[in-house]
């Protein structure tokens, strides 16, 4: 425990090094009676000097410049008004409501970006690989092989809508076993979905199904396209 005349001189140059070194030995460590900017001095401390994500949580006009230092934070509106929560990336009702942001939506939120963001890769190298294929073929002619219409309903229909349901409902836990067992959203730390082994099969799949896509076009049209 440290309170605010002592940690003046702890987040001074020449040992903050020293204090920080202290405080990450302990698996807690409370502040009392700081003033707002020390509370955003702390956190930037540990947010700029480890590999940790830091998340700050405040209900008043105090706790602003600590939010807004905090990698993710979270603004609870209460009696001290909104000011928190305005300045927040989360906004919630009540200190308890914590629990589910972080453990179910948290949980959910991450299963369904990186899912979103291995599909967007996938959908790109798909499309853009079968022009460069098809243009090489065709000697960088004026010849396309998508016209404008497919085009756009390659990405408004095709590969637009279908993926907007699953990364909107998709649910890889439900709600009562993510609170049950908090080690689930713990294990995603590691960053699991997003690797580069699942960077690269994705890749790999994109590049397959654009040889695919623009071997099938040559194969149905190689008469039209031979007297071209």
């Amino acid at each position: 425990m440290i309170n605010g005349p002592t940690l003046i001189h702890a987040l001074e140059t020449d040992i903050r090094s020293n204090f920080l070194k202290l405080t990450l030995l302990c698996k807690s460590v409370i502040c009392c009676r700081v003033s707002p900017l020390q509370k955003a001095k702390v956190v930037l401390l540990v947010k700029e000097n480890t590999k940790s994500v830091t998340l700050a949580i405040g209900d008043g006009a105090n706790d602003v410049a600590m939010i807004q230092a905090a990698a993710i934070g979270v603004g609870i509106l209460g009696e001290e008004g909104g000011q928190a929560a305005r300045a927040a990336d989360y906004a919630i009702g009540q200190f308890r409501f914590l629990q589910s942001l972080l453990l179910v939506h948290g949980n959910w939120n991450y299963f369904r970006q990186a899912r979103l963001i291995l599909y967007q890769f996938h959908i790109q190298l798909l499309y853009n690989m079968s022009l460069f294929y098809f243009s090489t073929i065709s000697a960088w002619s004026e010849i396309v092989i998508f016209q404008n219409l497919l085009a756009t309903l390659y990405y408004t229909v095709f590969t637009g809508v279908d993926i907007v349901f699953p990364t909107l409902l998709d649910r890889n836990i439900q709600q009562r076993k993510a609170i049950e067992y908090p080690e689930s959203y713990a294990s995603n730390v590691n960053n699991p979905l997003l690797t580069i082994k699942t960077f690269w099969i994705r890749w790999m799949m994109g590049l397959v199904h654009s040889i695919v896509t623009c071997s099938i076009y040559l194969f149905v049209n190689y008469a039209d396209f031979h007297t071209r």
